[in-house]
């Protein structure tokens, strides 16, 4: 709301051409109804943004590592989506700390194609946990797609919310023979004490995100290296 009521401000006194930058779109992860009823919040905010008033040059929205790559289309009107890829940065921050034998992975198959893209550029295996559902919300490892013994593991979500998922990546990892266990992220949340849950697992090594959500920009703690988006922002305005 108050992004939405400085952009409208600004068209109303005269700006000739506006630029949104939203290093973290909330409620991604709601891009689609799965049960009767619920709304796709995503969507709802993406008409929001849309209806800020039209500039005389126009508008244009950057978005960075979008949990689901169609929600850059969910913008409508004269609104023009940028959905920017921090690929740059993830390799960086794998490359420092997989050194020259690792393995990237994933939490599950759902986010092995990007893994896999991310594996092939830097020459690398890719790793991901097939899961099996048992009842409801229940599932139990079926299997792991990669020999990942003795071998660091680099393991890649876009978003990471409690932790819960990774640490159960990371357990799976760990008696699959993995030896290092580095977390990357673009999007640190880390509610209800994240950082401290993977800190305190004993699993992994590392965590490493940027700065895209406020809850890491005042973080302090030897565990978790945080990475400026600015840059990359200055690059693609």
């Amino acid at each position: 709301m108050e992004l939405y009521d400085l952009a409208s401000s600004l068209v109303s006194y005269g700006a000739n051409s506006l630029t949104l930058v939203i290093p973290y779109f909330g409620y991604s992860t709601m891009e689609r109804a799965v049960l009767s009823g619920e709304i796709v919040t995503a969507k709802t905010r993406a008409r929001l943004i849309s209806a800020i008033p039209k500039s005389n040059r126009g508008n244009k929205v950057v978005l960075f590592d979008l949990h689901s790559e169609g929600i850059q289309y969910y913008f409508e009107h004269d609104l023009y989506p940028v959905h920017v890829y921090c690929k740059d940065l993830v390799i960086k921050a794998a490359l420092k700390y997989g050194g020259n034998n690792f393995v990237m992975a994933s939490t599950d198959a759902g986010r092995a194609k990007w893994v896999e893209s991310l594996a092939n550029d830097m020459g690398v295996n890719a790793a991901f946990i097939l899961k099996r559902r048992l009842k409801g919300d229940d599932t139990e490892v079926s299997a792991i797609n990669a020999d990942v013994a003795g071998k660091t593991v680099v393991i890649y979500d876009d978003m990471i919310r409690s932790g819960g998922s990774i640490i159960n990546a990371a357990k799976t990892y760990k008696n699959a023979g993995a030896a290092d266990i580095y977390v990357i992220t673009t999007h640190g949340l880390f509610i209800n004490n994240g950082i401290e849950k993977l800190k305190n697992s004993g699993l992994i090594k590392k965590l490493i995100c940027t700065d895209s959500h406020m809850n890491m920009q005042a973080i302090d703690d030897d565990f978790v290296e945080v990475n400026s988006l600015a840059e990359l922002i200055c690059s693609v305005i």
